[in-house]
This record gives C-alpha cells, structure tokens and sequence, in this order.
C-alpha cells in the first residue's frame, strides 16, 4: 500500500518516469512517516501495556491521545513543509528534478500523514483487539485502491495524478480503517484537540 504507486510507474511510464517521481514521493512521505514515528515509538506501548493489564478503558483513552500527538507533531510540520517546498527544492534537489519535486512534494506529505493515522491510531486499536483479519483486508483494500486510483491518476494527469491518487488512496483506508475501528473497536477520535490543532496551524 505505501510503495505500489513506485511499481505502477515504473511499469506504466518507465525508469525516467520512476525516477522523476522518486524524489519528491521520498521527501514528502519520508518527513511524514519520520515525525510520525516521533509519536508512535513511545505511545503505543503504552496502550498495549494497558490493556494486556485488563485496563481497556484507559487503553482506549491512551490511543485518542495517541491520536491528539499525531495532529499536533504531523500537522503544523505537513503544512510547513508545504510553505517552504520552493525553498527546500532549490536547495536540495538537483535541477532536473526540481519541476516534478515542486509539484508533487506536498501531495505526498499530506498523503503521507493521513496514512500514518491509519498505521498509528485506526490500525494500532485493530491490533490491540486482536482484529487481524481486519487488518488484512484493510491491507488488501488499500493496495487495490492504491494501484487503481495511481493508474487513473497517471493516464489522467501523469506523476501529480500518480500522488494525488495515491493521496485519495490512502483518504480511503483511513476512513475504512477508522470505521472498522470505531464499529467494532470504540476508538475515539479526539476531534476537539484537532480542531484546535487545526486552527493553530491556520493561524
């Protein structure tokens, strides 16, 4: 689900395609999977502590807080990283692909982060449930979402469509895997600490 787009470029546009696109698909997914990361290393076995120890209530709360810590180190680093990408290209990526980086930099971040709610909150609370045929068939979605919508993108609007599908791709998991979560699990999503994150950012 994260790197099928690099096979459908490669194998629909050839290397050059591939190789025009991997620049700013890594920077963009890469600054969003490392802040990420931030999060969840510390958080997650907090959550699995809690309820290995029969504590289900407060693992649940652990994981909405988890949830509040994705937006509040994702968000404003997404969105600055976005308004300083012409800067950021000119001095770190070589000219020839500096145009495609431009472009498709901060589709991937953005895509990037919302895959990593899936990987660090939706899916975390489907692995302390023990849902693992859920995870499965949330992982086989996002894959076939994934390559199709990057297909789509690619014929329609060449490396900027490949991201941008992948973006909507990973929109789609998170809702799946957020449903899967809620319904069958209980997460809560901390919707007033992201709001208020949110307007933060804005400001």
């Amino acid at each position: 689900g994260e790197n099928g787009i690099r096979y459908v470029v490669d194998h629909i546009g050839g290397s050059a395609a591939f190789g025009l696109m991997a620049v700013g698909w890594g920077l963009g997914r890469r600054s969003a999977s490392v802040a990420s990361m931030l999060v969840a290393v510390a958080a997650f076995p907090i959550a699995a502590r809690l309820i290995n120890a029969g504590d289900r209530e407060a693992a649940l709360g652990q994981l909405k807080t988890n949830a509040a810590l994705l937006t509040a180190v994702l968000l404003p680093s997404i969105v600055g990283l976005w308004l300083v990408t012409d800067i950021l290209v000119d001095l770190a990526v070589a000219e020839t692909y500096r145009d495609v980086t431009r472009s498709i930099l901060g589709l991937a971040a953005f895509g990037g982060m919302i895959r990593a709610y899936h990987s660090h909150a939706t899916g975390q609370m489907l692995i302390l449930d023990r849902r693992y045929g859920w995870l499965v068939i949330v992982g086989m979605f996002e894959i076939a979402v994934t390559t199709g919508l990057a297909t789509v993108g690619f014929y329609t609007n060449y490396l900027v469509g490949v991201v941008a599908g992948a973006l909507l791709a990973s929109s789609l998991t998170l809702a799946f895997s957020a449903t899967l979560a809620a319904r069958l699990c209980g997460f809560r999503f901390p919707v007033a600490d992201a709001t208020r994150i949110a307007v933060a950012t804005l400001v």
